[in-house]
């Protein structure tokens, strides 16, 4: 009885601790989420435009926007 009492205890201070981790990174998770669809909506635009680049340099793009993005996002 006494085990599964301290596992009870032990599993909602780890639930409370992933609680409050989530809700202070929200803000930067919802920054990070949306800079990547905008570089997911350049590579879709250039992709209608009809410029043809190979995959690595789509992923290329892709990381590089996001990064930049996440940090200009960051900064305001």
């Amino acid at each position: 009885l006494l085990k599964g009492l301290v596992s009870l205890v032990l599993a909602v201070i780890l639930a409370i601790v992933v609680l409050i981790v989530v809700v202070v990174l929200f803000n930067k998770i919802l920054s990070v989420v949306t800079a990547f669809i905008g570089s997911l909506v350049v590579l879709v635009a250039l992709g209608q435009m009809g410029v043809i680049l190979p995959y690595f340099a789509k992923l290329a793009i892709l990381v590089i926007l996001t990064i930049l993005g996440s940090i200009v996002q960051f900064k305001t």
